[in-house]
């Protein structure tokens, strides 16, 4: 006797970039879709942006993938309130969780308030009158502060001089915003 199946209608709603994690995201798109499908759940995929992100809101599904990863997290915070305001399930860690899956500096204050031990930082902007590595000793890692996931590391970003720090930290400002 063949069980009976529960298909879930799902929403992927997603942000199509240029940076090489948009396209990843993409991938991942593509690849859960294709799962989904082939298990027999209808999907909807949309990409967000800032003109459609109401109607992106108002997509049908049992639930909702939000990958809208876009550069400032702007449209991300949007479609994950959105999606909580309007009661609709969603995969991943709630809003409030955003700020410290993305933004580092909130919760290494709130780590080392508690006295869990994490490593020395500076947080360093366009606006850095000094970038210099201060009190932090090398070998340094340097990354963007507000991505997520190990987006903008390499190999690059371990430094073992101050010519180095002073390169990759200018990389990172050019290239990653906030």
């Amino acid at each position: 006797m063949q069980k009976n199946r529960c298909h879930l209608s799902v929403a992927i709603l997603y942000f199509s970039g240029t940076h090489q994690d948009d396209k990843d995201t993409i991938s991942g798109v593509k690849g859960i879709e294709e799962s989904l499908r082939r298990t027999g759940h209808p999907v909807q995929k949309v990409i967000v942006t800032k003109k459609n992100l109401q109607q992106a809101l108002a997509t049908p599904g049992d639930i909702v993938f939000n990958f809208v990863e876009d550069d400032t997290w702007e449209l991300y915070e949007k479609i994950g309130y959105g999606l909580e305001k309007l009661h609709r399930a969603q995969v991943g860690h709630d809003i409030t969780g955003l700020k410290y899956a993305v933004r580092k500096s909130p919760m290494k204050h709130i780590m080392k308030k508690m006295h869990i031990s994490t490593p020395n930082y500076e947080i360093f902007a366009e606006s850095s009158k000094r970038i210099h590595p201060g009190n932090l000793r090398f070998p340094i890692i340097i990354k963007p502060a507000n991505q997520h996931a190990g987006i903008g590391i390499s190999q690059h970003s371990v430094v073992t001089r101050e010519k180095e720090f002073l390169a990759q930290v200018k990389h990172m400002i050019r290239t990653y915003p906030g």
